[in-house]
């Protein structure tokens, strides 16, 4: 395979549609709007400052959807991003100029919103494409999507409801909670996303699933405020990868995915997950992050996959009854406050199936 020619394309632009023009003007229009709204809010002190990043967070991302059908050339596609490196330089917290700084993303990273262009700028530099049918914007939207809504949404999610299992890793606070947020909050975006791109609605689910699957431990795992780049770069690697290995023709994954087992995967994870928060044998994020492990394995892969699963569901399930007096005083370092199992636990219990289904095509 030869990248030069499979990926990149950057041949300078015959002509300007009147597309390019009203999609540039518009996209600017838009950011500057964003921007504006979170810095008003900031200054009459409406909201935190931590809600006003997340509103440019989550408000600035979303014009990568529109990018494959406003632009004819990747040259256009760049200028707004390449603009917005320097332009958020300048506006971060670190900014070498002082009356430039925006208090509307004060606080987090001092360079997450230069970090958080620079992913774009790259994405779309790699796998930007004017077709619309062509699958490099999957790979686009497919690892810059996490970043804004799973990366948005689990800070949100984590701090207000996260906050009796948070846990420290290279100098951050995160939570249990917020990780799985970011899983289903990627999961949801990318397979929209995808189905934007008119893949089929099975295709599009497993390419969420793991999108999300990936993201919600690149989250957990990566030093304070570097998740804007690490997010999307590892999310492209292995789609990348995937888009490789199909012979850059993701729906050839239709062949071993089955769209009624992945509805079967929903309700049977469901039910587990509701059954399980009702009996008390897992907490909420061992549920979520329960439910997603279940239709993953029960959805996209075979009833014997799914036999396994729930078999370990059903022990583990049972040993948490077994003597839950005695375990409820053990202490804390042990049980991690309870008897009931969390996601960390639920995770030992089916990574590596999971992990498994994913590497079996």
């Amino acid at each position: 395979m030869i990248i030069g020619e499979k990926i990149m394309d950057f041949s300078f632009p015959t002509e300007i549609t009147i597309s390019d023009i009203v999609g540039l003007a518009g996209l600017f229009a838009f950011v500057l709007a964003v921007l504006s709204l979170a810095e008003i809010l900031k200054r009459k002190n409406l909201v935190s400052g931590s809600t006003t990043r997340k509103i440019v967070h989550l408000g600035v991302g979303n014009i990568a959807l529109l990018m494959p059908f406003i632009f004819s050339n990747v040259w256009f596609a760049l200028i707004g991003p390449v603009f917005f490196i320097f332009f958020t330089y300048f506006t971060c917290p670190g900014s070498p100029i002082e009356k430039f700084k925006l208090k509307g993303v004060e606080e987090g990273h001092t360079y997450g919103t230069v970090f958080y262009a620079i992913s774009l700028t790259i994405l779309v530099a790699l796998f930007f494409d004017p077709d619309t049918y062509n699958q490099r914007n999957i790979i686009l939207l497919g690892s810059f999507m996490p970043l804004v809504w799973g990366d948005g949404i689990s800070a949100v999610i984590g701090s207000k409801f996260g906050h009796d299992k948070a846990y420290s890793i290279f100098g951050g606070t995160k939570t249990l909670l917020g990780s799985w947020a970011a899983a289903f909050a990627t999961f949801g975006a990318v397979s929209i996303s995808c189905l934007i791109l008119k893949q089929t609605l099975v295709v599009s689910i497993y390419i969420g699933l793991l999108t999300g699957f990936l993201t919600a431990i690149v989250e957990a795992l990566t030093p304070k405020g570097y998740d804007n780049l690490s997010i999307p770069a590892v999310n492209a690697v292995v789609l990348f990868v995937l888009y490789t290995i199909f012979q850059e023709d993701l729906s050839n994954l239709n062949q071993f995915l089955s769209l009624n087992a992945v509805i079967a995967g929903l309700i049977i994870g469901a039910t587990l997950a509701l059954g399980s928060i009702a009996l008390k044998a897992l907490t909420w994020d061992g549920a979520i992050s329960g439910f997603y492990f279940g239709v993953i394995i029960l959805g996209l892969a075979s009833w014997s996959w799914g036999a396994m699963y729930m078999s370990f569901f059903i022990l583990g399930s049972l040993f948490t009854f077994i003597g839950r007096n005695k375990k409820s005083n053990i202490s804390e370092e042990f049980e991690k406050g309870g008897t009931a199992r969390d996601s960390v636990q639920a995770m030992v219990n089916s990574y590596c199936l999971q992990f498994l289904r994913f590497l079996q095509f």
